[in-house]
């Protein structure tokens, strides 16, 4: 028995030649191990792409002359085992005159031979398999993940835009009996690509198919994996295994850059819950006086793929699916479920609420992939930076609210702001360096000082987009919160209630061990930002006050008065309480600046050089750091801004260079739906996943969110 892989394209089969078996006579087990073994089992290791069709050459010798028999399986049609079992074991007894089929029919719309619609995960992971050995056999290529990216749109164009009883133009065609060529099918596929590039991902621009670095023999190639299957067509019923697939080809793919990796889905997934977002869902049904304002409007500014927008979606269907019956208690509420959440369409009303912006094109475009492979649709995904003025975006939603309609008047911030989010959720690149154009106008965008780190302005952005109310999830490194950036941190507890900061472990991000956090935040409404000011400036006043008496210890006139060193210093440092202990100190300028304490250092012994000493303190700039922090402290204090912090160990896995290592979940409990079973690691899953929340007996850091946050 020997299992043979005919070539690709239109050339005869002669070439292959039947020989005695190696092990034996072939019998009915036989053969169908071979078929699910040597067949099934060993296209995926192709190099070159997948075949047309697969065969299984048997010789049974039955007499003087042995019998020569073929299994011929359409591997376009059946791409594994199991799938083809259930569709009856179709298969013909010989080889296709010139792969022609004698029925031959092209892929129709409505037709007799239609899209399959039902593909299983193994059919798609052999697909990804084979896009693996044959693009990223070596290590991931972005050139070539964005070409692979190219065609799945063209793919994604041809199915929702081919009108019943039409040929779906993402396929190879046999014209006379014999296949196309590869510059035919090339020509077709890239004419596809530019009309559903002007359809999803920029209606003035253009892009194309580079023929020199991606050959037409490779676009023939992945349109013969694809061709049969249905990605957009079957995304309702089958959005989580066509999901899978586009993640393995993305996870294969593509490469990293600095500054920017992709959120893990035990990440996306537990800030997502964290954030309450199916609460969220819930109360603003309940209080919605518009279907516009039915669901909650969510953004991430740095959508990457769109993994946080995924998750969220995810999130709010199945809160409303699985509790039909609370959602649905009015004809309007059950009009608005049967538009927006149809069994053809569950996710159909992502495509009003959730956006996301990515000044990558390559990021955009993946980002709009995957939303709509996830059964999404066109979702308000834009090729965007999250660092223009917030005037320069098109969209209605961005739109500068006006003077009459913002919470915050522009004397108290000038920014502009759209606030019309209601959460944004995101992981924003670490340490970019901005273009010289946007970083020339950061002064018109925000109020953060320009030579803040993206992730501060990130923040301010963030703030600029949620209504007051809004919640915000985001991931942070850790040293921007901490005392090296004071400007952040005020703009946060004045801007912001810190819910909660969950700080995680190291090499959770591809190639950086930077140590990151979770901070979950609320916008303050206008009158909780005025009590914070007027908190602010009644405490700086007063500290300021001890300040001008320090300084009027200072004076010539005063000097001459004290007795000696040691009572102008007490006299100062009496003061000086305001700010800090004696013991405190500052950073002078300069690499070798050095320190100023309170205290006087002992070798002054002069009241002249006692005072100079402390002029200098008062003027240098780390003095005025100093004195915010103690205004901080004290308003802090007042307002009793306290928040819970979680630090978690383990996250379900640990990135290396060898892939993902396994390990336990402090974050949250994920339960495969199936087998009931708990999963440590999304990515490592065979089944979808339930998040499971333990309120009475806490025991991951969901588990203590649900019962110790509670948002307003």
């Amino acid at each position: 028995m020997i299992p043979a892989i005919p070539p690709r394209g239109g050339r005869p089969c002669t070439a292959l030649r039947p020989r005695m078996p190696a092990f034996g006579v072939s019998g009915g087990v036989q053969l169908e191990t071979a078929t699910k073994l040597q067949l099934f089992g060993t296209v995926p290791l192709l190099t070159e792409g997948a075949p047309t069709f697969i065969v299984c050459a048997t010789i049974e010798p039955t007499g003087r002359d042995a019998v020569f028999k073929l299994r011929c399986i359409d591997y376009r049609q059946h791409k594994d085992y199991e799938a083809w079992g259930l569709a009856g074991k179709p298969s013909v007894p010989e080889f296709p005159r010139e792969y022609f089929e004698p029925d031959y029919q092209p892929y129709t719309r409505g037709g007799p031979r239609d899209l399959k619609t039902n593909c299983t995960l193994s059919e798609f992971r052999a697909v990804a398999t084979s896009f693996h050995n044959e693009f990223f056999s070596e290590h991931p290529d972005n050139q070539l993940f964005e070409d692979i990216m190219r065609c799945l749109l063209a793919k994604i164009y041809s199915e929702k835009n081919t009108q019943t009883g039409e040929p779906y133009e993402f396929q190879v065609l046999m014209p006379q009996g014999r296949a196309e060529s590869a510059a035919k099918v090339f020509e077709r596929i890239s004419d596809l690509y530019a009309r559903a590039y002007k359809h999803y991902i920029e209606p003035n621009g253009s892009d194309e198919i580079d023929v020199r670095r991606f050959p037409p023999e490779r676009v023939k190639s992945i349109v013969q994996q694809l061709e049969g299957m249905a990605l957009t067509r079957g995304s309702a019923l089958n959005a989580d295994v066509i999901g899978t697939f586009f993640e393995e080809i993305l996870r294969a793919g593509f490469k990293q850059d600095r500054g920017m990796y992709f959120t893990h889905d035990n990440i996306a997934r537990f800030m997502v819950e964290a954030v309450g977002l199916r609460e969220l869902a819930r109360h603003k049904w309940r209080r919605a006086a518009h279907p516009e304002q039915r669901l909650p409007y969510v953004f991430d500014p740095a959508c990457g793929s769109g993994t946080f927008l995924l998750h969220s979606m995810h999130a709010i269907t199945d809160e409303v699916l699985s509790n039909r019956a609370w959602f649905s208690r009015t004809a309007s509420d059950e009009e608005f479920i049967n538009q927006n959440f149809s069994q053809s369409s569950p996710n159909g009303w992502a495509k009003d609420f959730l956006y996301g912006f990515d000044p990558k094109f390559i990021m955009a475009m993946t980002a709009k992939l995957n939303m709509i492979l996830h059964g999404d649709g066109v979702a308000h995904l834009f090729k965007e930076d999250a660092y223009k003025p917030m005037a320069t975006y098109a969209d209605a939603r961005l739109r500068v609210a006006g003077a009459d309609t913002r919470s915050i008047a522009e004397s108290a911030y000038p920014p502009g702001m759209c606030e019309t989010f209601d959460v944004v959720i995101s992981n924003p690149p670490f340490g970019v360096t901005l273009a010289p154009e946007t970083r020339q106008r950061l002064s018109q965008a925000f109020a953060l000082p320009g030579t803040s780190s993206t992730e501060a302005l990130f923040v301010e952005r963030a703030f600029q987009l949620l209504r007051p109310g809004g919640r915000l999830a985001i991931v942070l490194p850790e040293s921007v919160l901490n005392a090296a950036d004071t400007a952040l941190r005020l703009f946060l507890l004045r801007m912001f209630h810190i819910r909660a900061i969950v700080s995680m472990p190291r090499h959770i991000f591809v190639d950086t061990p930077t140590l990151t956090s979770l901070l979950f935040a609320q916008k303050k409404n206008a009158a909780e930002i005025q009590q914070w000011d007027e908190n602010w400036a009644r405490h700086k006043g007063e500290i300021e006050q001890h300040i001008a008496k320090a300084r009027r210890c200072l004076t010539v006139a005063a000097v001459k008065g004290f007795v000696s060193v040691s009572d102008l210093e007490a006299a100062v440092l009496s003061e000086l309480e305001a700010v800090g202990h004696q013991d405190s100190w500052i950073m002078k300028r300069g690499q070798n600046g050095g320190s100023l304490t309170f205290k006087l250092p002992v070798r002054i012994s002069d009241k002249s050089e006692a005072a100079r000493y402390y002029q200098e303190l008062l003027r240098a700039p780390a003095f005025e750091e100093l004195v915010q922090q103690a205004v901080f402290k004290r308003v802090a204090e007042h307002l009793d801004a306290a928040w819970p912090c979680y630090a978690v160990d383990e996250i379900g896995f640990k990135l290396s260079r060898r892939g993902e290592r396994p390990k336990r979940n402090q974050l949250a409990t994920f339960v495969g739906i199936d087998s009931g079973k708990e999963i440590q690691n999304l990515h490592l899953a065979n089944e979808a996943a339930k998040v499971s929340v333990r309120s009475e007996h806490p025991q991951t850091v969901l588990d203590y969110m649900k019962n110790e946050v509670a948002w307003s």
